[in-house]
């Protein structure tokens, strides 16, 4: 999603649905143990002058997003991608919204929530019968297809009835704008970020491939990312003599070397200790990261 994005919490968001406010210092935690950039976030900043350095960094950061994709795309297994995907947001410290989405619906699931999904988000004018692809992935979670709702299938155009519109009882949770909330408050939120959703507009989603753990797969992600537990949950952790068959590897350093070198960045390290990367990213932390 490419947006202009300042929100501000409400101060009574301790009295909100326990399970939102659950989900919302979940999606907090997966920002602090993938502290990640993502090149359209870096969208919100509008300067007048930005220097060659930053747009560098911006390209460097698209690049790596996108080859880390790639990089993905390659292994058939998707619950080992999910695994190399985690680890990628974790060495390389770069992703978009479908990477922090896929990291928070598998915290969520992780903390015992097994109806939290990642969706490609829509906005439906039903006056027009129009529907926008707002190009943005967030987690739902108690998301019931309606009466009526076919599973897309995508020889097919989308229409309508393959999207599911969210109920009463639904949450929402965007770690890329950094908010969890009700499905009707979200909704809100998004007329106020998207010029093109009107108040005729309505919510819907669109279901993505969820990856389904099973209980071992679940120790192993415990066992590499024990912070993103609530603390009522740090039981789940495994003993120490836990040892996972996943055999995840890192994210080629001459993949990174690679992208700096398109993106005309000088050093080949992921982070510079004195450069114009580092101020760069260091001025960003309280605005792109949960703190």
């Amino acid at each position: 999603m490419q947006a202009n994005l300042e929100f501000k919490y409400n101060q009574s968001f301790k009295s909100k649905n326990i399970n939102i406010r659950n989900a919302d210092e979940i999606s907090r935690r997966v920002h602090q143990e993938f502290p990640v950039y993502s090149n359209t976030a870096l969208l919100r900043f509008k300067t007048r002058r930005k220097t060659e350095g930053t747009r560098n960094i911006y390209t460097y950061v698209a690049l790596l997003v996108s080859s880390l994709r790639l990089h993905y795309d390659l292994l058939d297994n998707k619950k080992l991608r999910l695994f190399h995907l985690l680890s990628g947001m974790k060495t390389t410290r770069v992703g978009n919204c479908y990477e922090q989405s896929m990291a928070t619906s598998v915290a969520l699931n992780i903390n015992g929530y097994k109806n939290a999904s990642p969706y490609a988000l829509y906005a439906y004018n039903p006056k027009k019968n129009k529907i926008i692809d707002l190009d943005h992935v967030v987690v739902g979670i108690n998301i019931i297809p309606q009466k009526g709702y076919k599973k897309w299938n995508e020889v097919f155009s989308l229409n309508i009835n393959n999207l599911i519109k969210p109920n009463n009882k639904s949450i929402i949770v965007d770690p890329w704008a950094g908010f969890t909330d009700d499905a009707k408050t979200a909704l809100t939120k998004y007329r106020g970020i998207n010029k093109q959703i009107l108040d005729v507009h309505k919510l819907y989603l669109l279901p993505m491939d969820k990856v389904k753990l099973s209980n071992y797969d679940k120790k192993c992600i415990i066992k590499d990312y024990p912070h993103l537990l609530l603390s009522k949950n740090k039981k789940k952790i495994p003993n120490d003599s836990f040892v996972s068959i996943y055999n995840i590897s890192q994210f080629p350093d001459s993949e990174i070397a690679e992208m700096k070198k398109l993106a005309n960045l000088k050093s080949v390290s992921v982070v510079e200790k004195k450069s114009i990367w580092k101020k760069f990213l260091n001025k960003l932390v309280s605005i792109l990261r949960f703190d």
